[in-house]
């Protein structure tokens, strides 16, 4: 067993009890990933916990020992005695803890180690940042999305930590594959554009790939993956954790999308009449570029992504509206112009709580009540 050179550093100043609170959320994400990574964790506890009992042994004084014992007690001899078969047992247990202690130190310190620290990023909701990997690979995080990853890469991969929503343009490179690590998957990618999304606390994460080629991957041991799906260019695969299987679909321009819609007579709501133009532009990354698109969306999935963009609350008062679902562009409106547009494409009504100060000084988030209309 070989522990990645960027983490052996890590688990050392784990067990030294001195390690960052960063380092250990890292270690206990690798350690839920796999039951070997937790047997290979309680392993490489066991070895260091008997190497430090063989570093107070080798400190002992015996001597010093023996001397004090012989001032102490009258009965010389029956000490001596004692102290013999005390060197004759702390011989036998050094023999047998050695090897252990060596087989210790061989997986954590066979290459000259350097620790490496971790950065991370947040975007708070209601925000979003730009910003570029130590590769030189670019990334958007959206709003109430977090994502970790190491000052320098290691030499055989390049692989980050991400809670939320993120845009990756992956600069090329196939003798370093790249990984986003979601916990119990992984999406690995060598030179590609995709987005994931991964919220913390939801049942599915969303991958959409517009050019390259991903895998979704699952780890099986230390060193081997299992991929569960390759996906092509212009796909959207939804990946659900309760029953680990993936829901694949093809993904479709905006532009199509919304002539086809506009000549079957479906509802676009579009206050400003603009017409996108450029390269394929769809609901899953249009976030990039600042812009909303729903498209035969339901009512609880138009309602997440706008709490993260505008930072608000929303309730939904009747169960009926769950099932309502809506075709829309948003690009400059304000929070307040959304639900009045929102009220004119469907039979609905909404109160809005503004803002209260909280005794720590900061403030709760507007809380908008939407229910349906009184006479519908």
């Amino acid at each position: 067993m070989k522990m990645d050179p960027e983490m052996e550093s890590v688990f050392i100043r784990h067990f030294e009890g001195i390690a960052l609170p960063e380092e250990e959320d890292m270690i206990r994400l690798w350690i839920s990933e796999s039951e070997d990574n937790k047997k290979e964790y309680e392993q490489l506890k066991y070895f260091w916990e008997i190497s430090s009992r063989i570093h107070i042994m080798q400190q002992v004084d015996v001597d010093s020992a023996r001397k004090k014992v012989k001032s102490q007690i009258r009965d010389f001899k029956k000490t001596l005695n004692v102290w013999y078969y005390w060197q004759r047992i702390s011989a036998v247990l050094a023999i047998l803890l050695i090897p252990a202690s060596i087989l210790f130190f061989d997986n954590l310190h066979s290459k000259k180690t350097v620790f490496i620290p971790f950065r991370e990023i947040t975007s708070a909701y209601g925000v979003r940042n730009h910003f570029n990997l130590p590769d030189g690979s670019e990334v958007w995080l959206n709003s109430g999305s977090k994502i970790k990853f190491p000052e320098k890469f290691s030499s055989t991969k390049r692989e980050l930590f991400l809670e939320g929503e993120a845009f990756f343009n992956v600069v090329k490179n196939p003798s370093k594959p790249f990984y986003v690590n979601l916990g119990e998957v992984s999406v690995k990618a060598l030179g590609t554009s995709f987005n994931i999304a991964a919220y913390k606390g939801e049942s599915t994460f969303e991958t959409t790939l517009l050019n390259g080629n991903v895998q979704i991957v699952k780890k099986s041991t230390r060193d081997n993956e299992i991929v569960l799906f390759k996906m092509a260019p212009n796909q959207h695969a939804v990946y659900k954790k309760m029953y680990n299987n993936i829901v694949l679909s093809e993904i479709t321009d905006i532009q199509t999308e919304t002539k086809k819609n506009n000549q079957s007579g479906d509802g676009i709501i579009s206050p400003n009449n603009r017409t996108d133009t450029g390269n394929l532009e769809n609901k899953y990354t249009s976030w990039v570029e600042g812009k909303l698109f729903f498209r035969n969306d339901r009512m609880d999935d138009v309602v997440k992504r706008l709490e993260r963009w505008y930072n608000v609350d929303i309730v939904l008062q009747d169960s009926i509206l769950y099932d309502f679902r809506y075709n829309a562009t948003f690009i400059d409106e304000t929070f307040e112009q959304v639900l009045d547009l929102l009220v004119l494409s469907a039979p609905i009504e909404y109160t809005l709580t503004e803002r209260k100060p909280n005794e720590d000084n900061s403030y709760s988030k507007k809380l908008v009540t939407i229910k349906l209309k009184t006479n519908y």
